[in-house]
């Protein structure tokens, strides 16, 4: 009989008694993985007593089995995509029932309540699988895909039969149908009822048919179909007390009822106090949760039917448990263990590829004196194969009994078959004379000769493993010895030069926006975005400050003070931040070089006239516009350092120009086209509508708010200067607000001063409450709580004046200040006196970098900012490394990171 691999209808519905018993109510801890078809989901079950509690782990293997176990598996590494999805969906939830569907081989483990209901369902049929659905029954998971069978698809249990009860009648029904009059007794009950062929084949046995008897043979009589109809309703009874009773394990069948042999190095295990004699043999056979009355094998009896399936599937570990390992066998494997920890890791390597290279051929040697036993008994284990072939055609004898039926021909005897693989053991003699060689045929219906085959290939594979072992020890050993040989000749390294650098570099305030230093010495300065462009320009733009901005879409903001002795902007500064403030948009990006313009810094407002919004970022330019158009985009990347103020004054000055005013004048009116108009300049253009009946009806609603605009009497006040409305579009909107403004003033009685919008009229009503707090007692500070003064002298209020938005952004640093005290410490040529705090790369015009010792031109290229900034640090390491170089200004461009170029970069730019 072959060994059972598989769960029966009945060996579930027992085993989801068991766990229910068991686990219900517990929290499930993790879920683990470990094996390509197995799982292990981990409960803490706490203890009644005492302890703290215990651990209990369910062993789930796809098709195959699902029960508790109490020997513990090791885990991998890393868990599969199914094991994260089952611990996302299960794990801290309760196990709150255990089901089987129906008399299904399908276990329902139901894991929280409401809601947050999910379903662990395993199958035990056919391939099997185990799926994760929600409350509604919807797949979230599958371990194993199916055709057909998808993520949110409800779970079908359509295919699932209903259980039927083991009457007279109804056995007799199918037996006598007209579509099973070919088929075996046994095949029918097997095929319409849930009993599991082990039950099945045994019911029929006793009833005194054959496994080959058909319905419509004559042997079928009502007394036989009774007798089957008893005994099945015997095995229900036991079945509905079986999850309160002791699980057994079936051993090789004992020696007399069955006339089988046990073999000689079976050792007993349990005594008479457990009121059975029983004995341990190399292999279990089967596990059952009861013993039919008929049965009278030899069975090992355990605690319950989820013990019995465990020590079934894990045999070596129970036999550990029950014998013990022998004292000499713990000493050497502990000696084993100290004596690895003392190798180093080749040598730990190496010592493991000899064991699995002494390993492979020990097992490449046995399937050749296999091949070589049955290749010299081929004729007779041809004729045993062939004899075997002849009986199993004819189907008069069961395949249980089909062994008996074999004869021995010249020492060769078939000795097992597998139902499972439906493979045949052959035993042949060995070729040194002592003993048989037994030999698996995958193949049984084929020669003998694929057999012979299929060993010298399993050696073939071996053999392969085995130099593929050496090949690997080979290069790890020519590894080690270039590493010793590098070792050995490897100079000393000198000692390190005391370098000043800091990696931890202070910054200036305007490294958060996009800067450089012009050809003139003057710092430039650009946003990065709407909100920088906001702070830049209401922070630290002053009246005689130069404000640029390029005509086009995301355009930054850039601007620059004048040097003290000058009134008009230097043209080359003037050019370069054009240049710089077209790289910074989108035109860069289309290869375009667009229009720039500069005005004055007091032409630049954040006040819009009446009836228009300006938003973040966006700024209303007044008078008259000059404009500029760079010729093209030379621009590069440089690395500049920073050192400390006593560095600082060797490099002061050493940038500084001297300016011829009339020459720069007449430049300047060459350079320059002004422009009259008042317009709002926005950080990002609004978009159009791109189709085609929007954008008209967009339009007319436009044209109808300009009638109703011209209609009413005019009421904005004087703006600078006269403007043409055709200039700038005019935000209605904001009317139809002002409308809503005036109806609130006159429903709450204020005046056009007063506060009307939500924050400002709680804030008023706050301040209300406290003077009505303050007038009913007035010995009592509202602000701190105190009894000795009232809120109006309380030092709380006065400790930290309030200061407003305005005079904040008026107290940041301004640009001429900057220019005067900060770059002076920022150099491209350090020395090697100087105390350098740090490097930064910055992306300025090629003209500025005219005597730059580390500098690289851009161009526009299609790429990733990344690769490009990995290539850059990749030049600046090699550059520094040259001999010449002193040591800190080495030290300090190594340090440059490839964040901060990749920070510097604009979009789709690669070095030259």
């Amino acid at each position: 009989m072959g060994k059972k691999a598989r769960f029966s209808s009945i060996d579930v519905s027992v085993l989801c008694k068991n766990m229910r018993d068991t686990l219900t109510g517990h929290r499930l801890a993790n879920i683990y993985d470990i094996s390509d078809r197995a799982l292990v989901l981990k409960f803490y079950v706490p203890s009644s007593g005492a302890d703290s509690g215990a651990i209990t782990h369910v062993m789930i293997e796809n098709g195959l089995r699902v029960h508790m176990t109490k020997f513990v598996r090791q885990n991998p590494p890393a868990p599969k995509s199914f094991t994260m999805k089952l611990r996302k969906h299960l794990k801290s939830h309760r196990l709150t029932n255990v089901i089987q569907f129906s008399n299904d081989r399908i276990i329902d483990l139901i894991f929280g309540e409401g809601a947050f209901t999910h379903h662990l369902i395993v199958e035990l049929h056919s391939k099997g699988n185990v799926i994760l659905c929600g409350d509604d029954m919807r797949i979230k998971a599958l371990f194993r895909h199916q055709q057909g069978v998808f993520n949110g698809d409800m779970y079908s249990t359509s295919a699932i039969r209903p259980p039927v009860a083991p009457t007279v009648e109804f056995i007799n029904t199918l037996v006598h149908a007209p579509e099973h009059a070919k088929e075996t007794v046994r095949n029918i009950i097997l095929n319409n009822m849930d009993y599991g062929p082990t039950i099945t084949a045994s019911v029929v046995r006793q009833a005194g048919l054959g496994m080959g008897v058909k319905a419509a043979s004559e042997r079928v009589t009502p007394e036989v179909i009774a007798d089957i109809s008893t005994m099945l309703m015997q095995v229900d009874a036991l079945k509905e007390g079986a999850a309160q009773a002791a699980g057994i394990v079936l051993a090789d069948e004992a020696p007399v009822p069955a006339g089988l042999i046990v073999p000689a190095d079976s050792a007993a295990v349990l005594d008479a106090d457990n009121n059975a004699v029983t004995a341990l043999c190399e292999r279990f056979e089967e596990f059952v949760p009861f013993q039919l009355p008929w049965d009278t094998r030899t069975f090992i009896p355990l605690s319950s039917f989820n013990e019995a399936v465990d020590v079934f599937f894990s045999l070596e570990a129970w036999l550990l448990e029950v014998h013990g390992a022998p004292a000499e066998a713990e000493q050497e494997v502990k000696d084993a263990s100290k004596d690895r920890a003392k190798l180093t890791r080749e040598e730990r390597f190496k010592a493991d590829q000899l064991k699995r290279r002494a390993a492979c051929q020990a097992r490449a040697q046995e399937w050749r004196a296999k091949g070589a036993a049955l290749e010299a008994s081929r004729e007779a284990a041809e004729e045993v194969r062939c004899m075997w072939e002849k009986i199993y055609n004819s189907k008069k004898v069961p395949m249980p009994d089909v062994i008996r039926w074999v004869p021995v021909v010249g020492g060769c005897s078939m000795t097992h078959w597998d139902f499972n693989d439906k493979s045949m053991t052959i035993a042949v003699p060995a070729l040194d004379g002592e003993g048989t060689v037994e030999i698996v045929l995958f193949e049984p219906h084929a020669s003998v000769d694929k057999g012979v085959a299929a060993c010298f290939y399993a050696a073939k594979v071996e053999e392969e493993m085995m130099a593929k072992i050496d090949e690997a020890m080979e290069t790890v050993a020519k590894k080690m010895r270039q590493q010793k040989v590098a070792d050995q000749v490897k100079p000393r390294a000198a000692p390190k030069a005391q370098v000043k650098v800091k990696h931890q570099r202070p910054k200036f305030w305007f490294e958060r926006y996009r800067w450089f230093i012009s050809s003139d010495n003057i710092l430039v300065v650009g946003g990065r975005d709407a909100h920088q462009n906001e702070q830049l320009v209401k922070g630290h733009l002053r009246e005689n400050d130069i404000y640029l901005h390029a005509e086009t879409v995301g355009a930054a903001s850039v601007v620059f003070a004048l040097p003290p002795k000058l009134s008009q902007p230097p043209p080359d500064t003037l050019r370069e931040a054009a240049m710089f403030a077209s790289m910074w948009s989108s035109s860069w990006a289309h290869k375009v070089v667009p229009a720039v313009y500069w005005v004055w810094g007091r032409q630049v407002s954040k006040t819009a006239p009446t009836g228009e919004y300006i938003g973040t970022g966006a700024f209303m330019i007044r008078g008259s516009k000059s404009y500029i158009r760079p010729s093209s985009y030379d621009m590069a990347i440089g690395v500049l350092y920073r050192v400390d103020e006593a560095s600082a004054q060797s490099h002061a000055g050493e940038r500084a120009r001297q300016y011829d005013l009339a020459a720069m004048a007449k430049e300047l009116k060459e350079l320059l086209t002004k422009v009259d108009e008042e317009v709002i300049e926005e950080f990002r253009a609004p978009q159009q509508p791109k189709n085609r009946k929007k954008r008209e009806k967009k339009e007319r609603k436009e044209g109808k708010k300009v009638e109703e605009k011209a209609e009413e009497p005019a009421d904005t006040p004087e703006t600078e200067g006269e403007r043409d409305p055709s200039d700038a579009e005019i935000d209605y909107t904001a009317v139809t607000r002002s409308r809503r403004r005036r109806a609130r003033l006159t429903e709450y009685g204020l005046s056009d001063e007063e506060p009307v919008t939500g924050k400002e009229k709680k804030a008023a009503e706050k301040a209300q409450k406290k003077a009505d707090a303050e007038a009913a007692n007035p010995t009592v500070c509202v602000v701190c709580g105190a009894i000795d003064h009232v809120a109006a002298d309380c030092p709380r209020r006065h400790d930290k004046p309030r200061v407003s938005k305005r005079e904040k952004a008026r107290q940041a640093p301004s640009l001429a200040q900057t220019s005067t005290e900060l770059i002076d410490q920022l150099t491209a040529n350090p020395t090697e006196e100087d105390a350098i705090l740090g490097a930064v790369p910055i992306v300025a015009p090629a003209s500025t970098m005219t005597d730059w010792a580390l500098k690289f031109p851009l161009k526009f290229w299609k790429t990733k900012k990344t690769a490009v900034a990995k290539d850059m640090v990749h030049r600046l390491s090699m550059m520094a490394g040259t001999e010449g170089w002193p040591a800190n200004i080495q030290v300090a461009t190594k340090a440059v990171s490839v964040d901060a170029v990749v920070d510097a970069l604009p979009v789709d730019a690669t070095l030259r």
